[in-house]
């Protein structure tokens, strides 16, 4: 059985200028030119990893993977992002302010193709502030897997 590494486009809603998006199709076709057989290039990684019913408290963050692949999977890297959402978005506050971040995770054990994976992460628990309020989401970042 062999393993083969998978990640993702990470373009998308980040802040990317139109050059990187009109480049991106021909950087992600010359990276599937350029894989090895151990390497994939996927442009989404939710056909084969989905994370479902996300829960979070004021220090944990928990939830469920779910392997929609025929193949088993493993070490699926997580990046829990909690998001700024200013109370007044037309004048928000200083760039400095923004209490936004993003911690990346490794799930290191096997999901069976098909197969349900719960996690939990302890995080730093958001400050209280009465000038907007977090949105906290979980996104596949990158996985292994049987093939």
């Amino acid at each position: 059985m062999t393993k083969r590494a998978v990640d993702i486009d990470r373009g998308r809603g980040r802040g990317h200028g139109r050059l990187g998006t009109a480049l991106l199709p021909a950087l992600v076709l010359a990276g599937a030119a350029m894989a090895t057989e151990d390497t994939i290039v996927v442009p989404d990684v939710r056909q084969i990893v989905e994370v479902r019913d996300v829960r979070v408290q004021a220090d944990q963050v928990s939830g469920v993977l779910v392997n929609l692949s025929s193949k088993a999977v493993s070490h699926v890297q997580l990046e829990v992002t909690q998001s700024w959402l200013w109370t007044n978005e037309r004048h928000p506050g200083e760039n400095e302010n923004n209490p936004e971040r993003a911690v990346v995770h490794l799930v290191p054990s096997e999901i069976s193709p098909g197969g349900h994976l719960p996690f939990t992460f302890q995080t730093e628990a958001p400050p209280q502030r009465t000038d907007g309020r977090f949105e906290t989401s979980v996104t596949v970042l990158s996985l292994e897997q049987a093939g």
